[in-house]
């Protein structure tokens, strides 16, 4: 889903709190609270669902449907995060993944 565009089934509510977020953000004294909002919301934008490609894996009796690695690289290699950088070169060398 690109950035901005409106999921299947939006929810009024979610759009409430990012708006009410954004409103907080404009009046806080902390000038870097709206480039953090952005970042946020972009992040939050990047990865629907339906995006997500997964695998599925027994454990006895169950069926388990994870992520694959290549959707946990993409989606934490760009992030700021220090963590997820961490993890995204652990991805990266563990799966031998390329950018």
């Amino acid at each position: 889903m690109p950035v901005g565009a409106l999921p299947a089934s939006p929810s009024l509510e979610r759009y409430k709190k990012i708006a009410k977020d954004l409103v907080g953000a404009c009046k806080s004294d902390d000038q870097k609270a709206i480039a953090e909002w952005s970042r946020q919301w972009v992040e939050g934008q990047a990865f629907a669902f339906d995006d997500l490609r997964s695998s599925v894996h027994l454990y006895g009796d169950a069926e388990v449907v994870v992520a694959t690695p290549e959707t946990l690289y993409a989606m934490k290699r760009d992030t700021i995060r220090l963590q997820d950088k961490a993890d995204a070169q652990r991805l990266k060398e563990k799966f031998g993944l390329g950018d």
